[in-house]
């Protein structure tokens, strides 16, 4: 869900469907547990783009505890842009990548300069 809404706030097409289909596959993901979570907690997860190729997108998650701030989860992870006909990676949509650019460059996701304790 975290990685859809960061995309989302990227701008990131639609899925299209037909003989140029594209979509979104997931090829890494690295997810670090650092503090439990109780049934009910309430927590917020923050999102930012980590990196970019020509047809991927790296990014990190972080689920914090509101009550403490706390880190509770890190997320790492890649998505790549798929051909679903050709089974193929897939370029960058020139406006999803622009986006993207720009927010990489400034770091200007909701983790700028904030410290993640371990």
């Amino acid at each position: 869900q975290a990685t859809a809404l960061l995309f989302h706030d990227l701008g990131a097409p639609a899925d299209r469907g037909g003989p140029q289909a594209l979509g979104w596959a997931d090829v890494a993901h690295s997810c670090q547990f650092r503090r439990e979570l109780a049934v009910g907690d309430v927590f917020s997860v923050l999102s930012e783009v980590t990196g970019l190729g020509r047809s991927s997108v790296s990014y990190r998650h972080v689920l914090t505890r509101a009550h403490d701030g706390e880190a509770a989860a890190i997320l790492d992870g890649k998505t790549v842009r798929f051909d679903l006909g050709r089974r193929t990676s897939a370029p960058l949509e020139a406006a999803f990548r622009a986006r993207a650019e720009a927010a990489l460059a400034a770091r200007s996701g909701p983790l700028q300069g904030q410290q993640i304790s371990s």
